[in-house]
């Protein structure tokens, strides 16, 4: 019995987060913009989120930057 307890938490522990944020979803919109357009602008924004995130880890580690000279 002590092993179907210990089994019930952690099924518990797993699925309460996962509860949680489906009940905060939230929904963005813009009036006059398609499913299309605002998909595109998530996955857009994702990308500008995943790129700050790695200029900070490289300044972070003492990198720095210059624009590059235009071919």
């Amino acid at each position: 019995m002590g092993d179907a307890s210990v089994s019930s938490a952690k099924y518990v522990m797993l699925l309460a987060p996962a509860a949680l944020l489906a009940g905060c979803a939230t929904e963005v919109y813009q009036p006059g913009k398609t499913s299309s357009q605002v998909q595109a602008d998530i996955a857009a924004c994702r990308d500008e989120a995943r790129k700050d995130s790695i200029d900070q880890c490289l300044k972070r580690k003492g990198y720095k930057f210059r624009d590059q000279a235009p071919i």
